[in-house]
């Protein structure tokens, strides 16, 4: 508890929306979601790549690259407001949930989902303009692997 608030006080806001591209701001919400629970390892990042390497976005560079930038990105940052902001002005709702079907997949990589994430997770649909009972299809058409 006591690392989070020493974070928010040491933490920098996130970019603003028109300094980065709608790639790097899927990448960087996917990275994000990785990081809900403070565990961003080998899993995490091969799921990152994956998705990004299946992607159907315009991407400029490599999806490597591109995850480096995310991770640059995120560095210290505690919300995902403005990598919401510029996926919401760019993306229809099928795209959504698109995005939403990734981040789950992040999220679910582990096999483990605690609450906060799940909380998070709910939150961020809401901002997306999701529901709770599209996200949870979503939810679960990724644990169902379709």
């Amino acid at each position: 508890m006591w690392h989070k608030v020493r974070a928010a006080l040491h933490s920098k806001s996130a970019p603003e929306a028109e300094e980065i591209s709608t790639a790097e701001a899927v990448a960087a919400i996917l990275v994000y979601t990785a990081r809900l629970d403070d565990c961003y390892g080998v899993e995490e990042r091969t799921q990152i790549l994956e998705l990004l390497k299946r992607q159907t976005w315009d991407i400029e560079t490599t999806p490597e690259a591109l995850m480096l930038k995310a991770e640059r990105l995120c560095a210290g940052v505690l919300d995902c407001y403005s990598f919401l902001r510029v996926l919401n002005s760019d993306f229809e709702d099928a795209d959504r949930l698109e995005l939403m079907r990734m981040m789950w997949a992040v999220v679910l990589v582990d096999d483990v989902l605690d609450e906060y994430e799940a909380n998070m997770m709910r939150r961020i649909a809401g901002l997306l303009g999701i529901s709770d009972a599209d996200s949870g299809q979503v939810r679960r058409e990724v644990i169902d692997g379709i």
